[in-house]
């Protein structure tokens, strides 16, 4: 297995590079983190309000919160089969990128 360059023996190119993959990665895994809590926090709202109308004390909010854990969980699992998919082709293109300089 190749070991990885230091950034600061990293060609100018390669540095902005690094830093593109460093910044989209960081905002895939915010986007995820985000969802989970639209996700929890939609269904536990959503709980409260129908226990409130319906006085039924907890169960609305257990049933949308256990429900709204469960499709973050699903949605984060999906998201990360799609980066594991998308690393996976950057990876492969990298690779042929490095054979293409080594070419030359």
């Amino acid at each position: 297995m190749e070991k990885r360059k230091k950034f600061s023996e990293l060609s100018s190119e390669e540095k902005r590079r690094r830093t593109q993959e460093y910044v989209q990665a960081y905002a895939r895994y915010s986007g995820i983190a985000i969802q989970m809590i639209i996700l929890i926090g939609g269904g536990a709202y959503l709980g409260v309000y129908l226990d409130g109308k319906y006085d039924t004390s907890p169960v609305w909010t257990v049933v949308f919160s256990l429900l709204g854990v469960v499709l973050s969980l699903l949605m984060l699992f999906k998201s990360l089969v799609a980066m594991q998919n998308f690393n996976k082709r950057m990876e492969a293109e990298r690779r042929r990128r490095e054979e293409g300089k080594n070419d030359k």
